[in-house]
Parts: structure tokens; sequence; C-alpha cells
């Protein structure tokens, strides 16, 4: 973000393509630095291991599974 000159903080949402760590490992940053930006990820990220959890704490709320309709 820094050298594409990007504030993390003006961040409205994310979208995951696949559930990769490599693609998805910056998300806990995100979220620190931008705890109202939301994460959409695809249907299969959601498996039968229940919800989505992060080490920072419990299930996080800004993650889902529907692209915003606006």
């Amino acid at each position: 973000a820094n050298a594409l000159n990007i504030d993390l903080g003006e961040v409205d949402f994310a979208v995951a393509s696949h559930a990769h760590a490599d693609h998805t490992g910056g998300f806990h940053y995100l979220m620190r630095v931008n705890p109202d930006v939301k994460i959409y990820f695809p249907n299969d990220f959601f498996g039968a291991s229940g919800p989505l959890t992060f080490d920072i704490g419990g299930t996080d709320p800004h993650i889902s599974k529907e692209l915003p309709k606006e």
C-alpha cells in the first residue's frame, strides 16, 4: 500500500479471490489499521470448520460472503 501511496485507513472493502495464505495474510494488518473495513471471500472459503476466526480475537463480523449490491 505504501509503494502505491494507498492509505489503508481509507479502504472501504477488500476482496480475496481465493483462500490461499499468500492472498489473505495481509488482512490481519488491514483490520488493525482500519477496523471498519469489510472483507469479502468466495463461498468456498467457508468450509465445514465453521465461522472464520482470527488470532486477533474471535469471529470477525467484518467478513462477509456477499459483495455489496451498490
